[in-house]
């Protein structure tokens, strides 16, 4: 769980997951998770799937990544 998108977090997780031999990067929740998986995917060139759970705006449907 991801919830702040520190660096070094990020990193992390794209270490996690260029380890793991999943093929997709899920992102389940909401803003914070979507951007986390999407960075994930982009950073590993994997495939991402997100699926929010409030819509705030339009993160779920675009390529921009929100770093804070």
């Amino acid at each position: 769980v991801v919830t702040s998108l520190e660096q070094l977090a990020l990193d992390a997780l794209v270490e996690a997951e260029r380890a793991s031999d999943a093929t997709t990067v899920v992102g389940f929740g909401g803003g914070t998770a979507v951007d986390a998986a999407k960075y994930v995917a982009l950073r590993t060139g994997k495939d991402a799937v997100v699926i929010p759970t409030a819509l705030g705006g339009l993160a779920p449907f675009s390529t921009d990544v929100a770093r804070r």
